[in-house]
């Protein structure tokens, strides 16, 4: 069962989710591309490495689709945008561009 933030976003915007008790992530596959939207970990559950096992689940996921692109987003303006940003690199995004008030950053994931 999900729940109704999960549906809330696969009904508005197609995304998905992937979920557990300590945090979830959000994402949409467009193409060769899987874009990701949100992740959130729990406080207590931050500085585990929670957040990349998401992401590992979602880039084993991408390939079984086709892709070879993890697209991610950083809002400057947003609390943790810092820690956000110097995660993603950690875990092997690049920066793409600036589009707007948002970040894009990608890591190539073969396919």
């Amino acid at each position: 069962m999900s729940s109704p933030y999960a549906e809330y976003a696969e009904e508005r915007s197609g995304q998905k989710t992937i979920e557990y008790d300590w945090g979830f992530l959000t994402y949409r596959i467009i193409g060769k591309q899987c874009e990701v939207y949100d992740i959130f970990v729990r406080k207590e559950f931050r500085r585990t490495r929670k957040a990349w096992d998401l992401l590992d689940e979602v880039v084993t996921l991408a390939r079984t689709s086709g892709c070879d692109t993890l697209v991610g987003f950083n809002w400057p303006a947003t609390p943790g945008a810092t820690e956000s940003m110097q995660a993603a690199i950690a875990y092997g995004f690049k920066l793409h561009s600036v589009e707007g008030l948002r970040i894009l950053l990608v890591k190539d994931i073969g396919g």
